[in-house]
């Protein structure tokens, strides 16, 4: 069992106000748990059920070499999680100091591909796009500064594990851009732009996605060299920005394998 106080700092940490307050995290469930404790995310402490601490000891005995852990009963894991079905625990987890500035970015665009967010607004989108980047060894994402907290619970969630792959930054983009090189290629992602299909793409540069309802802000446009779409086939009215990413990464990705 653990304590009230303890209790309720832990559901404080479900508010992205007492995240930046604490400069702290959750991470929930065995998935999570185990990408977690490959990663090199500093953990503070773990709170586990007896099953779970017998479990990964059984395998490693060294698992939880200098790691502070407490037992928690399912009942109390139930009540303090932010998952309907909980399993394993939770673990409070050191929050990550940014490491690249606007120049260093532009400098990683001239040989990668950076996926640039303008507004995502829902955290199952920031997350499924951060799955998205991994799976197609995309290694950082740079967010607008008003874009949903990557350390938001869903968007964890969402991620399922590449979190602790793919690092994500934060940076006010039309600074980003008016100070990167215009050597560096900027696709837009904009109803107006020219089929992604048989367009010239490159393997490096930014590719800017926006709001899921405005697009990219106006203020972006005067940067992007190439205006690029997925052209509709049916009569669906629009596509979710995190299916988008998809379907664009694939397209890049697949003129360079």
């Amino acid at each position: 069992m653990i304590s009230k106080a303890k209790f309720n700092f832990i559901k404080a940490l479900h508010q992205k106000k007492s995240r930046q307050k604490e400069g702290l995290f959750l991470v929930e469930g065995a998935k999570m748990i185990n990408e977690l404790l490959t990663s090199d995310f500093e953990i503070v402490q773990m709170l586990l059920t007896a099953e779970t601490v017998e479990n990964y000891s059984s395998r490693n005995s060294n698992v939880f070499k200098n790691l502070v852990i407490d037992i928690i009963d399912e009942d109390q894991l139930s009540k303090i999680s932010s998952l309907q079905n909980v399993s394993a625990g939770i673990a409070i987890v050191k929050i990550k100091q940014q490491k690249l500035n606007t120049l260093q970015i532009a400098d990683l665009a001239k040989e990668n591909l950076i996926l640039l967010l303008d507004h995502i607004q829902d955290p199952g989108n920031l997350g499924t796009i951060i799955r998205i980047a991994d799976w197609f060894g995309i290694k950082n994402i740079v967010c607008s500064t008003d874009t949903v907290d990557f350390y938001n619970s869903k968007t964890i969630q969402s991620t399922m594990g590449s979190i602790f792959r793919v690092e994500v930054s934060y940076a006010d983009l039309e600074d980003l851009l008016e100070t990167s090189p215009r050597s560096i290629p900027v696709f837009g992602a904009l109803l107006d732009g020219k089929s992604i299909y048989g367009h010239p793409l490159s393997k490096n540069g930014f590719i800017v996605l926006g709001n899921e309802s405005r697009g990219i802000n106006s203020l972006l446009l005067p940067y992007i060299s190439y205006k690029i779409k997925i052209p509709s086939f049916g009569n669906a009215e629009s596509l979710n920005v995190g299916i988008a990413a998809g379907i664009i990464c694939s397209e890049f990705k697949s003129r360079y394998v």
